[in-house]
């Protein structure tokens, strides 16, 4: 008799996800089976363990991923630090991702900036970054 339990959580990004897992260093693959006493169980994203049985995470009808996993044999990690390592890594990768984001944003609306000025006739001067990370852009146009 098997013992899998679903542990749902509010990750929806499954690249994010296994990106996560694979920064703190799990041997994740795509699709497959994870095994559990006496049977095995279809995921999305399998986490083949050195010890015992596997982890894995299928995506719930809510839309988030549910860690799945038979933790009476899963002997090399315990739920509470799994989730407790895999929340602390999440967190970690969307503050990169919002950056990121932030950094494409500027960016864009620079771009976006100079190409109207250009079709107005407006030739850019000055080109400044802000210690708080705005731009001063200085244009003139002759007539």
């Amino acid at each position: 008799m098997s013992h899998f339990s679903r542990l749902s959580t509010k990750i929806k990004d499954k690249s994010i996800l296994i990106r996560c897992l694979k920064e703190l260093g799990y041997r994740v693959t795509e699709g497959g089976e994870i095994r559990g006493h006496q049977s095995t169980r279809a995921v999305e994203i399998a986490i083949r363990m050195s010890q015992g049985f596997d982890l894995g995470f299928s995506q719930g009808p809510s839309g988030s991923y549910d860690l799945i996993a038979d933790w009476w044999g899963a002997k090399s990690i315990s739920r509470e630090q799994f989730t407790r390592d895999l929340d602390g890594k999440f967190q970690e990768i969307q503050k990169e991702i919002e950056e990121m984001e932030r950094q494409v944003r500027r960016e864009y609306a620079l771009q976006s900036t100079l190409k109207e000025l250009q079709q107005k006739g407006f030739q850019v001067v000055e080109k400044q970054v802000q210690p708080d990370g705005t731009v001063k852009i200085s244009a003139r146009r002759w007539r």
